[in-house]
Formats: C-alpha cells, structure tokens, sequence
C-alpha cells in the first residue's frame, strides 16, 4: 500500500500543481469570441452526458471525424487512441487498454468489452470490422466491471451507429485507392409515419492484397437495418438488425528474418515435404516486410466470418425512471484454418479448414433515474448465454475421428457459457460542488468443457488401455474414451467508489477506487486444467479542464493497479489424460501480483476559427508477475506488459480556409511516435517491436451547399512495417504498408 499512496501523491501533486496555475489561464483569456470546439456527447455511464463532464478517462471520435480521415475500420479508428493498442491474433484482432489483453474466443475472455449499439460483442473479428453509418465510437479506459461486468477488466469501445430521424435523409461515401481499393458505404432515412422512422446502411468493400503472394485483402459486405418506433411521449421502441459479412484472406504471416536452420521441429511434422530447413524461409535479397516466401502461396480458403444480430431496445418513462429492455441474439459463422498463421507450410495448409458456429443471446433490463432527479442513479439486470460449436464436433463427439499413427490424440468441445448479474450505480451531490459515487454487481459466471481422448492404433500390449480398445474393420485397435466434462461455477463482486469536485464551472477534479474482475476458465487439455479468474483493484486520479472559452480542453489522468492472477496465454505441453503422453496446446497461466501504473494526458485546442491542434501523451509501468504450471519453467516474472509501450504519443492538426462562396478547404496530418514493446509472451525470435513513429495526412474540401465533398488520403506515409504478433515457426503478423487514395462524400 506504501507504494500505492506514494505513486498518486506524487501525481497528486502534479496535478495541484497544475490546477494552482489555472487563474493565471483564466486571466489570459481573450475577450469572448464565437468559435468554441465541438462538445461531443457520450453514454459511457448507460445515460447521455457531454465528454468533458463524465469523471472517467473516456475519449470519443465522431462518425464526421471518421469520414474526414478515411477511418473505414474499428482496427485502424483505435490506432490513434491514447493507451490503447491493436495487437494481432489468429482470428481477428485484440485490444489491449492499459496494457490489459485477452483473448477473444471460447477458452479465455477478453479483457476489452466491445459494445455495439448496447449489444456485447465477444469475438475478435470484431475488432477488424467495418465502420460505416457511425455516430461516434467512445473508449473508456480502466475497469468498468460494475456496469459492464466480467470482460470489461481493461475498458471498454462503444460503437454506437446512427438512429433513424423523422427527416428524410441519403447518404453515400465512395472510396477508391491502391491495391485497387473500391469501397462504398451509404444510408437512407426515411419517416414512416408520425411515430415510425427506418433506417438503412450498408458498406461493401474490396481490395487486393498488399503481401506478395496476394493475401491480406480485403472483401466485406454489411447492412444495417434500424426501425424507431414511439407509440407515446413515454414509450418508445428501436429495432436492429445487422449482418456482417467478411470473406477476406487476412489469416496469414510473414517471415521473420533469420529461420535458416532453426526450423527443425517444423520440419519434423511431415507436414512440409521437401522443405530444407537450413535453408529456413526464403526471401529474395532486399525483400520488403510484406514479402511472402514460397512455401507460402495464397490459400484456397478465406477468412469467411459472418456476424448477425438482431436487438430490441425498450425505452419506458415510469415517472420515478426510464426503464430500459435491450434483449439481442447474435449468431456467427467462421472459417477456422490456423496453419496458413502458424507457419504451416504447402501443400498441407491448403486443404485443413473447418467451421465453427456461435450463437450468443443477451438481455439487460435496467431502471435510470429521471432527468430532473436531485441524484443520479441506476439499476439493473443483465444474463448472457454463449455457444461456439465446431461442424467436426457435437456434444458427443460422434465426428472423432483417429488417425492411425499411434499417437494418442485429444478432443475438447466448450459447452455453452453462461453470465447473470445484478447492478447498480449512484451519484450524490453533497454540494453543488462535490458529488459521490458508489456502485457494486453482482455476477455468476459458469462455464462447462467436455473432452475425449484415444488412439486410432494401440499396437503396445502393455498399455493399460489395449485391452479396452475395439477392432476396426482394417483391422487396427481403437480406443476411444467416453465424453467426460468439467465445469467451473464462480461467483464474483466488482464495486466502485469516487468523488468528484468542481473547482470551478470549468474544472473538475475526481478520484475513484474501482475493482474489475475477469473469469477463470478451462483450458483444452484432457482433461481440461482450470486456470483461475483475475482481480484487479484501480486507483485513479483525474482533471478534467475546459480553458479559453471552449477552446482548450485538457484532461489529465493517473492511475495504479494492484492486480493479482493475471491471465497470459502460452503454447506448451500437456497431458493426455493418464496415457503418459503429452502434446503441444494452448495453456492460460496466472501472473501473480503483476505491476501497472501509468499517466495519461489528452486535450484539443482551438487555436483560431481555422486551426486546430490535438495532443495526447501516455507513460506506462508494467511488469507480469510469477506464474506457475506443472512442467513450464516461468520465463514471464519481471517482463513487460505485451503490447504496452512505456511512452507513446500522437500529434493531430487541421487547418481549414473559408473559401469566397462559402466552401470550404481543409488538410490535416496525424502522426503518433511508440516506445518499443513486445508483441508476444512467446520465447521467440522478433517478438520486440521496436520504437516507431507512422504518419497519416488527408486533404478534403467541402462544397458550400453542405451536400458534398472531395478529398484524398495517405496512410502510414512512412511505409514502415510494425509486428503485431509473433508465433512460433518464425512467423509474424505485421501492419498495412503506405496506401493513398480519393473519397466522395453525397448528402441530400
């Protein structure tokens, strides 16, 4: 605790420090003039607020800023957000928040909640979606397990999409660009009736790969249908479905530099026939980083990975609160082929692939306080249920099917997971200056594994098993074990408290104590090993400042984090069964008593009607703890956080000229600078990213009219290559190389 109360003293005192000098700001402020910056409305707390008033560290990018930038996917939107970063992963993407990262799948939670118009999204995919028809999409940094629960541990990204007006509305957004990039997105609003608004958006988009043997393209396809309905002043209705579709080839790595004769095991698999492993992977001289080598040609299957969600959301004013009901079911579909990722070579990766199918229903029924209510305050239900099943798997396994090798061999099927909670949330005002908050929940988290292990050929007479194998018709002795399961059942509570306080109409100073909690899970061997659930507790501190007459924003923030059993994912060997063999698997370690600290400072600010300047700086301290698994010597104590730079910075800045007829000139530049980080808890060679700093520019006008506008764009002008993820077989996941192109804009 020592430790704790001496890192926010000192950020505490930086902050005084800086609160002190806001008279002399105050005092140099000009006489009033009529720009001011743009107030952007959040619902990080599930209740309407302006950004700059809400006492979390939340950060928000508006559907225009996204159009203006040619941001046209969550993945490449989140680069640019302060303490955040996007890492790579075999299906999709991960986000890491604060050096908080998990996976996104059936065995292990993630540690970044993704809501979609107030709809839990698990899935990694997700991450790599596209944007289109957005009103804005919101970041919340730290735990927010007391309104959002379990994976919310790291923060949270809330996309939120337009809502159907009654005005009639058209909209297109047209993009074409290298790799013969052709991308359109559009929308159509329309009234149906005085109580009854729709309205439709859809995005396609193609583009051809940027690696050399043609993969990392890009072919999606999405719509979104929005129905508003409001019988009465009171009531009101808003029904969503939406179907995302990707089929493009993006599941695929690069070589890391320097695989000559260090591919032995690679090579022991028999998987890659003729392969000289002295050689490694082959790359012509002076190759650039989106080279592929030729044991790696573009695969036959796509990344085929379909979203579909359909959601109701009940608005009800009772008089003493809004009721709110948002129940949603989602299904998904996805091809899964991890050896084009894991380093597989031809012609073996061309021919494994299978499905995996999902269902995931949600309900959340939750009372707010009213509008003009002296406190604010919410409550609430919440359930989830989860199901991922593959197409060469039912729950009694009727497709295991041995091979005849001799090798014992291990299925495991995730049986559906299941969440309930109850919530609840308030702020008091003691004064008109100072407010306290407090909020706790409740969760119950269930999850069920079951597995089957044998051997397709027992020919050992001294195996305990042979005299309980069967005789095949080809005449082999087959053992099959019967389907067994196991399950964890964990109870858990999250809770916050804060204080906020006003300094003056335009400061506000707040502190909270907040708790998160991730669940432990199982991991796939036979039999499964549970792995147990993480807890973190946060202590932070914050300013939140408006300067200048609305034309200086700058917020500041520090934060510790006394967390314990942190999840990390490693490969390794596990035990099959009582067979007294092993095989290669993914295991979930706890990293005990971990280390986070960090500072974050963001603000925009105004300079003239025509320029605008945006800055934000974030510092972190991480450090896994020990960990600890039967036969994994701990390589992790002492070591950073994956995908948590020390430093990182960004930089944005728009100029804008008013032309005579009223039109309008704008350029701009991004440009952000990275400490070096690692990308992987993986042992491997190329996992450090080193420091980095990648730029972005674009160039619009705006007609006089409001209905159109032009422009063009570069991305990464610096066309440097980043590592987001490195595998074993001297494989690695890296960034998009320098892409340019043009955009039209329509409104009508």
């Amino acid at each position: 605790m020592h430790k704790i109360y001496s890192r926010l003293f000192i950020v505490a005192s930086g902050l005084v420090f800086i609160l002190v000098g806001l008279p002399s700001v105050h005092a140099q402020e000009a006489a009033k003039d009529e720009f001011t910056l743009e107030e952007i409305t959040v619902t990080a707390e599930k209740r309407a607020v302006n950004l700059q008033d809400v006492a979390l560290s939340v950060a928000a990018v508006t559907g225009d800023e996204m159009l203006a930038k040619a941001k046209t996917s969550l993945d490449s939107l989140l680069e640019e957000f302060a303490g955040l970063h996007v890492g790579g992963a075999t299906q999709g993407s991960t986000i890491t928040i604060r050096g908080m990262q998990g996976t996104m799948g059936d065995k292990q939670d993630p540690s970044t909640a993704i809501m979609v118009d107030g709809v839990y999204s698990e899935r990694g995919e997700r991450v790599v979606t596209s944007l289109f028809d957005m009103s804005r999409v919101e970041v919340l940094r730290g735990p927010q397990g007391t309104l959002y629960g379990r994976n919310a541990i790291g923060g949270l990204v809330n996309m939120v999409s337009n809502s159907p007006s009654d005005k009639f509305e058209a909209t297109g957004n047209f993009q074409l660009g290298d790799y013969n990039l052709q991308h359109f997105d559009g929308a159509l609003n329309f009234p149906i009736s005085e109580s009854m608004a729709g309205r439709l958006a859809m995005v396609r988009e193609k583009r051809d790969g940027y690696l050399s043997n043609g993969q990392m393209d890009a072919d999606k396809l999405s719509f979104r249908a929005k129905v508003s309905y409001k019988p009465t002043e009171k009531l009101s209705f808003l029904t969503t479905l939406e179907r995302d579709e990707d089929n493009s080839q993006i599941m695929t790595t690069v070589p890391v530099p320097g695989s000559a004769g260090k591919l032995q095991n690679f090579a022991a698999t028999g998987w890659s026939t003729g392969f000289d492993v002295t050689k490694g992977w082959v790359l012509p001289i002076g190759s650039d980083p989106w080279t592929q080598d030729d044991w790696h040609p573009k695969s036959n299957y796509v990344f085929h990975h379909v979203f579909t969600t359909l959601s109701v959301q009940m608005d009800w004013d009772l008089g003493l609160g809004k009721l709110t009901f948002i129940p949603s079911y989602t299904t998904t579909e996805r091809n899964v082929f991890g050896d084009m990722m894991n380093g597989t070579a031809r012609p073996y990766s061309q021919t494994k692939v299978r499905v995996q199918n999902g269902t995931m229903w949600s309900g959340e029924l939750r009372l707010a306080s009213p509008a003009e209510s002296s406190f604010e305050w919410i409550a609430g239900l919440y359930m989830l249920q989860s199901e991922n099943r593959d197409n060469i798997y039912d729950g009694n396994f009727k497709a295991f099917t041995l091979k005849t090798t001799g090798v014992w061999e291990m299925n495991t099927v995730s049986e559906p997971g299941i969440t309930s909670a109850v919530f609840g949330q308030i702020t008091y005002p003691v004064t008109d200056q100072f407010r306290l908050t407090g909020g706790l929940r409740y969760s119950q988290d269930t999850r069920k594994m079951s597995y089957r292990f044998g051997n397709g050929n027992i020919t050992d007479i001294t195996d305990p098993y042979y005299a309980l194998a069967t005789v095949t018709a080809a005449g082999y002795r087959e053992y099959k074990s019967p389907a067994l399961t196991y399950n964890t059942d964990i109870s858990s509570y999250t809770y916050k408290g804060g204080i906020e306080y006003d300094v003056s109409t335009k400061s506000m100073l707040y502190a909270q104590i907040s708790s998160g909690f991730k669940a432990g899970g199982l991991d796939s061997g036979a039999p499964p090993k549970a792995f147990d659930p993480e807890t973190l507790i946060s202590y932070e501190i914050g300013s939140k400042n408006v300067f200048l007459d609305k034309r200086l924003n700058l917020n500041i923030g520090a934060y510790y984090y006394d967390y314990k059993d942190m999840q990390v994912q490693t490969r390794t060997t596990v035990l099959v069964a009582d067979t007294g063999e092993a095989t290669n698997g993914m295991i979930t370690l706890n990293a005990d008593k971990s280390i986070n600290s960090g500072i974050e400072i963001e603000s925009n600010y105004l300079l003239t009607p025509n320029d605008k300047l945006t800055t934000s700086f974030t510092y972190m301290k991480t450090e896994y703890g020990k960990t600890s698994y039967p036969g994994y010597k701990d390589v992790l104590a002492g070591t950073e956080m994956v995908n948590s730079p020390t430093w990182f910075v960004n930089l944005g800045y728009l100029h804008t000229w008013s032309l005579d007829d009223g039109a309008q000139l704008s350029a701009g530049f991004n440009t952000k600078w990275s400490d070096g980080y690692l990308t992987t808890i993986e042992v491997v060679d190329g996992r450090w990213q080193d420091k980095y700093h990648r730029t972005d520019t674009n160039v619009n006008y705006f007609s006089a009219s409001g209905k159109w506008s032009v422009g063009a764009w570069m991305k990464n002008i610096e066309n440097q290559a980043q590592t987001t993820w490195v595998m074993g077989f001297y494989r690695r996941k890296v960034t998009e190389p320098r892409t340019f192109g043009v955009n039209l804009s329509i409104k009508y």
